[in-house]
């Protein structure tokens, strides 16, 4: 006789479930190694490590990163509830994302040094690191509505 938590099926049946938000936690833990060293730690070429602590240097493009991050983690934690509507959120904040990365990118400032005008990067790399979340987007989406046939055929 089986007990019930070494039954195949109960894993299959959990794997089947959570599986998008399994592949969403390793995004999330990702997120996280790329997000906390900026909470701690500002890029800075004069100091000796090129790293220095982030004391009172709260810029828009800082605030901004930490509110997308905000605003990840509570879809991350919606989809756990509710796939769809946590789907949705997720495609709402890569749209965000790349928004804001086009909005930082067309900003030109004067380089104190040279003179000379520098922009503040390449766009294209919140599309690149934010394309698992909108692939996740989108089958959240598709499983929250092919669960919400379920329940209005079945009950």
């Amino acid at each position: 006789m089986k007990e019930k938590n070494q039954d195949p099926t109960v894993l299959k049946k959990w794997w089947n479930i959570y599986k998008l938000n399994f592949f969403l936690s390793i995004y999330l833990l990702l997120y996280l190694l790329w997000t906390i060293p900026g909470l701690i730690f500002n890029s800075n070429n004069e100091s000796p490590t090129g790293m220095e602590p982030v004391f009172g240097t709260f810029t828009t493009l800082w605030f901004i990163d930490k509110s997308m991050f905000l605003f990840f983690l509570v879809g991350y934690i919606i989809t756990w509830k509710n796939k769809f509507i946590g789907g949705i959120m997720l495609l709402i904040w890569f749209i965000m994302n790349v928004c804001v990365d086009i909005w930082s990118n067309s900003l030109i400032y004067i380089d104190a040094k040279t003179g000379l005008e520098n922009s503040l990067g390449e766009t294209g790399l919140s599309v690149v690191l934010g394309s698992p979340v909108l692939i996740l987007a989108i089958f959240f989406i598709i499983s929250g509505n092919n669960r919400r046939k379920l329940k209005k055929q079945y009950g």
